[in-house]
């Protein structure tokens, strides 16, 4: 039997069915049929191979390293820290998208439409390649001699600073790094910046060499609190000074025994000495020596004279009487060489 449609049916069926059609050409477009995002022909590891075989200067303006300097790295990272290349990735080419993130400071999209890669693939291999960095910086970023035998040449050379600092083995100082953070989190890393940072602590030779580093701290905390933290955790290896060895600290830090500060309450830093023209008296003296030695070792950040009196925050206590003591006598006594050798 036939059955006869009325014409508002036939125009009903008509737009039920586009629009069927229109949804299954969408459903199709999106779900089933998927166009190809990385079809580039300079794929990431013809690049890089371009770089390597090409002019120095190119591998340094996009790596900040020269072509040797980046193979002995990323043999150093296969053979000795576990970097591991993958059945697509080599790791020379991990390496390559780890530096052109940091060297440039390079967004993930950036870094994939230049490697040729899915951004959760270049967000995985930047987080390998940071592991096995960080497993290196512990064999590199530490004392050459953790006794400290030999005093520095340019203490030697220097009559501003010798002998009165003989037994100064480097300075220690922290600065403020910003940082990107989950909002839950931004609170406790916005600190005397305005900003989210990081305090990263860090101690220095006179040779300008890092030996220790501890980031990771929220730019709330106090410097006294990184600092207690560093020297009392056995895991971090810290470099702590040998009897009769001191490192230069501001006065953020505690004066505990090995950690010389300056005189509180004088005039310290070098540009206020500029401006005073020179220093005068007796704390004047040590501090001006004491600010233009750590200056020239570990300065990481211009001062701005927050928590320039050294006191503890967060609970932290503040280190002993006969600690205080045996730094303040240390300190006199520079004072009193200094002084002397101006006469």
């Amino acid at each position: 039997m036939e059955i006869d449609y009325d014409e508002e049916e036939e125009e009903e069926f008509e737009r039920v069915l586009t629009s069927t059609t229109c949804l299954v050409f969408q459903y199709y477009n999106k779900y089933i049929y998927k166009r190809p995002c990385m079809t580039s022909t300079q794929t990431g590891n013809k690049w890089l191979k371009e770089i390597l075989e090409g002019n120095n200067s190119r591998c340094c303006s996009m790596f900040r390293m020269e072509k040797d300097v980046f193979k002995r790295l990323c043999y150093d990272l296969k053979t000795n820290y576990g970097l591991c290349a993958s059945r697509r990735i080599s790791a020379a080419e991990m390496l390559a998208m780890f530096l052109f993130v940091l060297g440039g400071g390079n967004s993930n999209k950036s870094t994939k439409e230049r490697f040729q890669h899915s951004g959760e693939t270049i967000s995985r291999k930047f987080e390998e390649v940071l592991q096995a960095v960080c497993k290196m910086a512990i064999d590199i970023i530490q004392p050459k001699d953790r006794d400290f035998k030999e005093v520095p040449t340019k203490l030697k050379n220097d009559d501003r600073y010798w002998p009165h600092f003989k037994d100064a083995i480097g300075a220690i100082d922290g600065t403020h790094v910003p940082v990107i953070v989950s909002t839950e989190d931004q609170i406790r890393f916005i600190g005397r910046k305005g900003i989210p940072t990081q305090n990263v602590m860090a101690a220095c030779n006179f040779d300008m060499e890092f030996t220790f580093a501890l980031a990771g701290w929220e730019g709330t905390a106090h410097d006294t609190r990184v600092f207690l933290y560093a020297i009392g955790t056995s895991e971090l290896n810290f470099p702590k000074p040998p009897p009769g060895k001191y490192y230069l600290v501001d006065a953020d830090y505690p004066e505990n025994k090995g950690y010389l500060g300056r005189y509180k309450g004088a005039t310290y830093h070098l540009q206020e000495f500029r401006r005073a023209n020179g220093p005068s008296g007796y704390y004047e003296i040590y501090n001006y020596a004491h600010s233009s030695l750590r200056s020239m070792d570990v300065e990481l950040e211009e001062e701005d004279g927050y928590g320039d009196e050294g006191e503890a925050e967060n609970g932290v206590e503040k280190v002993g009487d006969e600690f205080l003591g045996t730094m303040e006598m240390v300190r006199n006594n520079i004072a009193l060489s200094l002084i002397g050798g101006k006469n």
